[in-house]
């Protein structure tokens, strides 16, 4: 099966974020590459930082199955035009 095969990519890339609806205004968020480094980090990070925001790490509960291309799981790293853009915007 999938969960018995898979393993744990790295603890810091969220790939699932369920909020309460108006908990976050997404005009506020920085202009994020969607697929990029770091928008995952800075949306759970400003989250642990909201005050009335609960933060649940459901990773040895849920499998989350990360389907990737030729180019492999860390396609976001890649080099690119827009590589370091979600970097710069932080």
């Amino acid at each position: 099966s999938l969960a018995a095969a898979g393993e744990l990519f790295q603890n810091n890339a969220e790939d699932y974020f369920i909020y309460s609806r108006g908990w976050l205004n997404w005009n506020d968020v920085p202009s994020f590459v969607v697929g990029r480094r770091s928008y995952d980090n800075w949306l759970v990070d400003h989250a642990v930082h909201t005050e009335g925001v609960a933060t649940i790490d459901c990773s040895n509960t849920v499998t989350a199955v990360h389907l990737t291309a030729s180019d492999g799981i860390k396609a976001g790293h890649n080099k690119g035009v827009d590589n370091d853009h979600n970097i710069n915007v932080v």
